[in-house]
């Protein structure tokens, strides 16, 4: 399995379970009032930067050598309760070997899992970027129990429901929960949230929404 490294700049999240490089800051529940809802900053670009390295292993390439899943891709995300409609597009690496987030839609980690396969699929937007709202700028206030669509490349929808909201400081990130592989299926939604240090342009928080199927159409 590939392991990831994802610094901290902005909404910086590891993949694999390997540690922070910064310290400081502890786990807490996403308490924050309304009021403290980050606001988009006039000159501050909201950047995921993932810098990945990744190591390689060589593998079988028989078919019959292989746990071969077979599952249809998300497309758009639908959330009502947080006014979000948004197309999802299929990112990894880019040429900087950058994790690649689009900067005004929803990005699924397309080397992680994908709805109706087990683990975790993992969705991010950013919650501003260039002084506007980011598709997740609103994602800290879903509520427990809140339901959502994601339509797949089939053109089915499956329907999900919030089963927790939480916001961790960055170096106390639950990677191997929130990027997992296998067990049950469940649907990850990620963002920036907390403070913003000005002095490094950056969000001190990643928002982490967890979410369970309970129709597909």
């Amino acid at each position: 399995m590939s392991r990831l490294l994802l610094l901290t700049q902005c909404c910086l999240l590891l993949l694999t379970g390997v540690a922070f490089a910064t310290s400081g800051f502890v786990a807490r529940p996403n308490t924050v009032s309304s009021s403290s809802q980050p606001q988009p900053e006039s000159t501050a670009t909201s950047e995921f930067v993932y810098p990945i390295k990744e190591q390689i292993e060589i593998q079988s390439a028989l078919l019959d050598d292989q746990d071969v899943q077979v599952a249809a891709g998300p497309t758009s995300i639908s959330i009502n309760d947080i006014d979000v409609a948004s197309p999802i597009i299929p990112v990894g690496v880019d040429a900087n070997n950058l994790f690649d987030v689009p900067a005004q839609s929803v990005g699924w980690y397309k080397h992680g899992a994908s709805p109706g396969s087990p683990g975790s699929t993992v969705l991010a937007a950013h919650v501003d970027y260039n002084g506007e709202k980011g598709a997740f700028f609103n994602l800290k206030e879903l509520q427990v129990g809140a339901t959502f669509t994601v339509t797949l490349q089939t053109g089915n929808r499956v329907t999900y429901s919030v089963t927790s909201n939480v916001s961790y400081d960055k170096t106390e990130l639950p990677l191997d929960e929130i990027f997992a592989k296998d067990g049950p299926e469940t649907l990850r939604l990620v963002t920036c949230g907390g403070n913003f240090d000005s002095a490094n342009r950056n969000y001190l928080d990643n928002v982490v929404v967890t979410a369970t199927k309970i129709t597909r159409g």
